[in-house]
């Protein structure tokens, strides 16, 4: 197998483009010795690495194509129960070394040197069988100068500073935007290492790129730039984009949506779940409905309306986050390595009152005051107990039973996993098109339980 390690950029991406349509096990298949563990954590990346490039496995400080300086990151998607491809978790960058980061400087930094030039490789996982997972799409990344790396810069100083004061055992992912301080390991007292500055020993972490934002390069490569910048349009920092929506959203806070919908000439269908981002673009006054924002992607921002009852302002309805395969959930050791949390970053929120949750007069229905949400540490911690609950009991397996009612099709199938009285603020629910639209990633005693999905409980 030839390497590929000192070859030109020209080459490594000619050989990365070969690769596309291909099945990993096709590329297993060219040396028989190869062992394959589907449970195995990272094989899929490693078997594309040393039979797609030729490169050894590595965790030393030097590029994995150490001549032109080119990392390689292996990106893998999940499908959505829509067929909506999303990244599947973070991108690790680099380990940290608490005693070597606070010697640093960012232009010198081990992260800065790792995120110079990236060769992403994208691949659709299988859940089934891990090895015939297809590789789908390759290309060169450069980490935009003017719009990204000053917020990169910000993620790193923040854990930095965490660090120089003595408390990297406090540090939190929900601090940073795109480049977050990950746990590394499996969470356990065997990952707890000597901090400088403090005598509490601290969690091992990574720097990694968000989920968010790889799915957002991911996807502006896709649509050839086609998104559109704010900060550019404008012509505001990147850091200034979500306060200028928020001052042009809350003009209307009090009023009606009709009265909304007809300044900007607006056929807004009540029914609608676009109808958040339809009123996003109306008040940026952006043009054509399909693009799609490139700072609110890029930092994971989640745009909805929030029902809520007019007078009494309670919630009158959940959020649902997207389908994800219990397979998957099962497979999940660390909650902050999750499908939820990565869904947990920020959520942009226009509240809509309404008289009744079935009211769909848009004359009747007014515009609260939109405000940006975050949980808390502590609501995090919770929902990571919560999150617990559910993995576990998916683990352990969920028992089914078919009950008559009075229906077209005759009867339910009930589930025992907790119900939304049982926890605070998550739940699961059914998120298919019907009752016969199932998940075959998991079988509990021969049956399979109808697609479902996290949903954040409102109050």
């Amino acid at each position: 197998m030839k390497s590929y390690a000192h070859a030109s950029e020209e080459e490594i991406l000619a050989r990365a483009r070969q690769l596309i349509g291909k099945k990993v096990s096709e590329l297993h298949d060219l040396v028989t010795e190869v062992k394959v563990n589907d449970n195995e954590k990272g094989q899929v990346g490693n078997i594309i690495q040393h039979y797609g490039f030729g490169l050894p496995p590595n965790s030393i400080a030097e590029p994995d194509f150490a001549g032109e300086r080119i990392e390689l990151k292996i990106i893998p998607l999940t499908r959505s129960g829509k067929g909506q491809l999303r990244v599947k978790e973070r991108t690790k960058v680099c380990s940290i070394n608490y005693q070597s980061l606070v010697k640093e400087t960012w232009e010198i930094s081990h992260a800065h040197s790792k995120l110079n030039k990236i060769l992403f490789v994208v691949v659709e996982h299988n859940y089934e069988q891990k090895i015939e997972s297809k590789i789908l799409d390759a290309f060169m990344f450069r980490v935009p100068e003017v719009e990204d790396y000053p917020i990169i810069q910000q993620d790193w100083k923040r854990t930095q500073s965490s660090v120089q004061e003595g408390r990297a055992h406090e540090i939190s992912e929900r601090h940073s935007k795109i480049l977050a301080a990950s746990r590394a390991g499996s969470g356990g007292p065997a990952d707890l290492v000597v901090q400088p500055y403090s005598t509490i020993k601290a969690p091992k972490r990574a720097f990694s790129l968000k989920p968010s934002y790889t799915n957002a390069i991911i996807e502006e490569y896709k649509l050839k730039g086609k998104m559109i910048s704010l900060s550019q349009l404008l012509g505001i920092p990147s850091e200034s984009v979500v306060a200028e929506t928020l001052r042009r959203l809350n003009e209307w806070e009090e009023r009606s949506v009709a009265e909304f919908a007809s300044h900007f000439h607006l056929s807004l269908n009540s029914k609608s779940k676009s109808v958040a981002s339809t009123m996003i673009r109306a008040a940026l006054e952006l043009k054509g409905k399909n693009s799609r924002i490139k700072e609110f992607e890029r930092e994971g921002i989640i745009i909805k309306t929030q029902s809520r009852k007019l007078g009494s302002g309670e919630a009158l309805e959940h959020l649902s986050f997207p389908h994800q395969p219990m397979k998957s959930i099962a497979e999940e050791e660390l909650f902050e390595d999750s499908q939820l949390a990565s869904y947990l970053h920020s959520f942009l929120f226009i509240p809509i009152f309404k008289p009744s949750k079935g009211n769909t007069n848009l004359k009747e229905w007014k515009i609260g005051k939109s405000y940006t949400w975050q949980p808390s540490e502590r609501e995090m911690d919770e929902i990571e107990t919560e999150w617990t609950l559910f993995r576990d009991k998916i683990r352990s397996g969920i028992t089914l039973t078919r009950k008559k009612i009075n229906s077209k099709r005759g009867f339910i199938i009930e589930n025992d996993l907790p119900k939304a009285s049982e926890t605070r603020h998550i739940h699961m629910r059914p998120h298919g098109r019907n009752g016969s639209d199932v998940d075959k990633s998991l079988d509990f005693n021969g049956q399979h339980i109808v697609k479902m999905s996290f949903w954040l409980t409102q109050r």
